[in-house]
């Protein structure tokens, strides 16, 4: 999936070569966009596990991609975000991605100081990739 951008010509990377893991997406009208990979083929457990905590307090708007590189499990993931580190609420509630699908996307417009994604599998592991994108002013 992506976009043409006719005023900078460039194509927003939805896959990112392994040895990166931020990248400025694109910048139109003034505004950037930051993908930060925060799972890299993370192996799921039966409980929930965390992916890297990004400091969301520079951003407008969030975008989130899970994709389950499973071919035969389903995983389950949920995203979480707090104003408080004390206090982590849901902004995605439990949803499952079976295996071999399209990645799963979310978007929120709530201020959040940190967010991070959470994930697990009920019956057999998967390898689970995970960004966020953010929007800068």
């Amino acid at each position: 999936m992506s976009a043409d951008f006719r005023k900078t010509g460039q194509e927003v990377p939805f896959s990112m070569p392994d040895q990166m893991d931020t990248h400025q997406a694109f910048k139109s009208k003034g505004m950037g966009y930051k993908l930060k990979r925060v799972l890299k083929n993370h192996l799921t457990g039966a409980s929930y596990e965390d992916s890297f905590v990004l400091d969301a307090r520079l951003f407008s708007n969030l975008g989130f991609i899970i994709k389950n590189k499973s071919a035969v499990n389903t995983c389950f993931w949920k995203i979480l975000g707090c104003v408080d580190p004390d206090f982590w609420e849901e902004i995605q509630s439990e949803t499952s991605i079976n295996a071999a699908t399209q990645p799963a996307m979310v978007q929120t417009t709530k201020p959040f100081l940190f967010v991070k994604i959470q994930v697990k599998s009920n019956s057999g592991a998967c390898f689970v990739d995970a960004f966020i994108v953010g929007k800068t002013p």
